[in-house]
């Protein structure tokens, strides 16, 4: 009788098992293609994101990893996939945020993406972002009433200026933004040297109406 029961609960735990592991791989993705940079300039990185695959379940993204197709401004990875019911998604990962390439199937063999793309950086509208498993970019939690959204900035003196918008997306913190403006502080080169420059912001707090703020470099921003 007892050796029945041992028996019971192995076959049970072999079910188990089995269903957890048939499961598992059905809520992955599999890559199709990758690009690297901002909206208007941005390029293909299939390949060497497969070769970081080979060797790295998972890595911190920076403009180092890929190159810099867009200096100056802030820049994305934007991985497109599709899921095991022929759903699209592409995954969205800032410069600083960690790649996880336990969402996608045969990451690490490094075999997908030899398909021809012909999507661009912005594919059909029935593409949806990112899925359940994947954390949201540092600075996007839900709206709140009182979080701070930077919907652009721009730092420099007439029309030598660089897109810093990611880059103060990621310094708010618990919903305010306090930081010298400076060469710096934005993470940029010196896009008007000799030339007194401004930080030019657009942003809203909560649900509220989109305001504005103009701040001199040397001065100090603070938001809200």
């Amino acid at each position: 009788m007892r050796f029945r029961n041992t028996l019971r609960c192995v076959s049970i735990f072999t079910v188990f098992a089995a269903a957890f592991a048939t499961a598992a791989p059905a809520q992955q993705f599999e890559i199709l293609h990758a690009r690297y940079g901002s909206a208007h300039r941005n390029i293909d990185v299939t390949q060497r994101l497969r070769q970081l695959a080979r060797v790295n379940a998972t890595f911190r993204l920076s403009w180092r990893t890929f190159g810099d197709p867009a200096e100056g401004q802030a820049k994305t990875l934007r991985i497109f996939a599709r899921g095991p019911r022929g759903a699209n998604r592409f995954f969205e990962y800032r410069d600083n945020d960690i790649v996880d390439g336990s969402i996608f199937s045969g990451w690490g063999g490094g075999s997908w993406g030899n398909r021809p793309w012909h999507g661009g950086w912005n594919p059909d509208p029935g593409w949806g972002i990112g899925n359940p498993g994947i954390r949201p970019p540092v600075g996007r939690p839900p709206i709140g009433n009182n979080r701070l959204q930077i919907l652009s900035a721009k730092y420099g003196a007439g029309r030598a200026q660089v897109d810093v918008t990611g880059r103060l997306q990621s310094l708010v913190n618990n919903g305010r933004l306090n930081i010298p403006v400076s060469n710096g502080a934005m993470a940029v080169s010196d896009p008007a040297p000799n030339v007194p420059k401004s930080l030019f912001v657009t942003y809203s707090v909560g649900n509220g109406a989109r305001q504005t703020r103009t701040v001199r470099e040397g001065s100090q921003l603070s938001l809200p």
